[in-house]
């Protein structure tokens, strides 16, 4: 049925150094049974050139775009030339870390054959500093979201595309719709039609942060992009999450941040889906409510302080 197990799809755009690094990453895998398929945004040659100077004809498949897709388009574009049983997205600014991470990965899915998704830990680096971190959630967002994964929605426990492999037979694309939640509202499609998923405490993939030309960096505090995409996703999932609570919290803290004081406000920046008008409503009527208290708590939660010592965790 497939004719390779792994199809490794990497949207590029411009950028070459970066894509050497992360091709280079997989050539050294350990794990061979792979196709490698390059969906090329550039407004240049110079992916073209690099992946023709290869010469790995049967292993990569170039497809350039033109006009360019965007993301997350190029991301599906790539996804629907694969021809592998397993999906694995690498951004062209992302590397494999070790020589066994795409093996690790395809043999945690093959021996959980009831799970469609699996990730990894994921390692980043800020480009700019060239300082490396690993990025591990809590245990109580871990564990919370193993009780509910609709728990992403406040906490991206996943990552990043790049730490994950899932099976194609999982038919979900990314909404076009997303910028900065893209890869939430992903996951939460995924799991909506196969809850489990598992997760191995490896550094396998290296996520690239503040690399050049990066979108989410452009969007992760536009009042625009947050608003209306934390409302869109929400719309999407509240016939389904088992209590508002937190979600009540959520939205008073982001239209405190963002100083959108009432429904009409809210009008302007995005439209509001009918579902979500009597959550709303409850919202704005609360929201006025010791205002003053209410953006001391956000600003001492938000802060570093809390980050690196008390640790207290909002939802």
């Amino acid at each position: 049925m497939y004719n390779v197990k792994v199809s490794i799809c990497i949207p590029t755009y411009n950028q070459v150094y970066h894509l050497q690094k992360c091709i280079q990453s997989i050539l050294i895998q350990d794990y061979l049974d792979y196709e490698i398929i390059i969906s090329d945004d550039s407004t240049n040659d110079l992916v073209k050139n690099y992946i023709d100077s290869l010469c790995l004809n049967q292993t990569i498949k170039y497809y350039h775009n033109s006009p360019s897709l965007g993301s997350p388009d190029n991301w599906n574009n790539a996804i629907s030339k694969a021809e592998g049983e397993y999906i694995k997205i690498l951004h062209h600014d992302d590397f494999f870390t070790e020589k066994y991470s795409l093996s690790s990965l395809v043999n945690l899915l093959d021996t959980n054959p009831q799970v469609d998704l699996v990730f990894s830990l994921p390692e980043v680096l800020f480009v700019n500093s060239n300082k490396r971190i690993i990025q591990k959630p809590s245990k109580k967002s871990f564990f919370k979201f193993n009780q509910d994964f609709y728990f992403l929605f406040f906490k991206n426990v996943i990552n990043a595309p790049s730490t994950t492999l899932y099976r194609k037979k999982v038919n979900v694309n990314y909404d076009k719709r997303f910028i900065w939640l893209v890869d939430v509202d992903f996951y939460i499609s995924v799991l909506e039609k196969n809850k489990n998923v598992k997760y191995i405490d490896k550094t396998l993939v290296c996520i690239s942060s503040g690399a050049e030309g990066q979108i989410t960096q452009q969007v992760a505090y536009k009042k625009s992009v947050q608003i209306k995409e934390h409302i869109l996703l929400f719309s999407k999932i509240i016939n389904h999450v088992s209590s508002y609570e937190n979600y009540f919290l959520f939205f008073d803290e982001l239209f405190l941040r963002y100083e959108v004081n009432s429904l009409h406000d809210l009008k302007i920046i995005c439209e509001v889906p009918e579902n979500l008008n009597e959550f709303l409503v409850k919202v704005f009527r609360k929201l006025h409510k010791f205002k003053t208290l209410k953006r001391i708590k956000y600003r001492l939660l938000n802060s570093k302080y809390n980050r690196r010592y008390f640790k207290i965790e909002k939802y």
